[in-house]
């Protein structure tokens, strides 16, 4: 069954949609670009890759422990 519910994905899910996603953060820096001038959209575009960046960070650390965690209970 495809999960179409982000609470109902599993870490490891959420991790490969989340880069998946970083396609979008593309469109909306190429967006502000256009829409702003060059000052204003360099400020808004790196909020947005500071906060992808750790957004990603976040979702490939509880990735790795969950991938530990399901290892470590097979061995049990």
């Amino acid at each position: 069954m495809h999960k179409w519910f982000w609470y109902s994905l599993n870490p490891e899910e959420k991790f490969q949609r989340y880069k998946h996603s970083l396609w979008l953060l593309i469109l909306a820096i190429i967006v502000l670009f256009i829409k702003f001038d060059l000052i204003i959209a360099l400020g808004y575009s790196l909020v947005l890759i500071i906060f992808s960046y750790l957004g990603y960070k976040h979702f490939q650390r509880e990735a790795m422990a969950y991938k530990e965690r399901k290892s470590c209970q097979k061995t049990l």
